[in-house]
């Protein structure tokens, strides 16, 4: 982003630009030098170019924790699920189908790092995928990835029924801790 500044000795622009970065190995990460390269017009008219370059980074990539046991984990600062369902769950009956859709939202991360919603097999009903959606916005904080899945979920017994909860195990990066 491009703003324009104003000191005590005068005024001018700046540009800062955030960019967001995932590892994909534990171990010494080397982020190259960030060059930037431009030119002003003086106020007598003349034009200076400038080139400034960040110096190279290395950043500690720490290994996976020992709790995760080589499992597939997501990362993230924080994750929510949130849950709809199209009808009031106490009228069903028999040949009802109502609609689940479940969200997930995942803080310091990215879409396609997150895993797919499953709605596991319940006895007593017939369930069918609905649809899902996976965006990924950039905000001045980080990443903020979301999934939203639905299932069209069908009742087939009088019987009380117990639908599988939708769960997601994560790990908590700002406080180093499963979560």
């Amino acid at each position: 982003k491009t703003s324009e500044f104003s000191t005590y000795g005068g005024s001018g622009w700046r540009h800062q630009r955030i960019s967001a970065l995932f590892p994909l190995r534990s171990g010494a990460w080397i982020l190259p030098a960030i060059t930037a390269t431009g030119a002003v017009i003086r106020p007598d008219g003349a034009t200076l170019g400038f080139e400034l370059a960040s110096p190279v980074q290395s950043v500690n990539v720490q290994p996976a924790h020992p709790y995760l046991n080589g499992f597939w984990w997501v990362a993230a600062e924080d994750i929510s699920l949130s849950e709809e369902w199209s009808h009031d769950l106490t009228t069903l009956k028999i040949g009802d189908t109502v609609r689940r859709t479940v969200r997930m939202i995942a803080t310091g991360t990215t879409d396609e790092r997150l895993p797919e919603l499953q709605q596991r097999t319940t006895p007593g009903v017939s369930v069918h995928d609905a649809g899902a959606t996976r965006t990924t916005r950039f905000t001045p904080d980080g990443a903020v990835a979301e999934v939203s899945r639905a299932w069209d979920i069908t009742i087939n017994t009088d019987d009380p029924v117990n639908v599988a909860p939708i769960s997601v195990s994560w790990w908590h990066t700002g406080e180093s801790r499963p979560a």
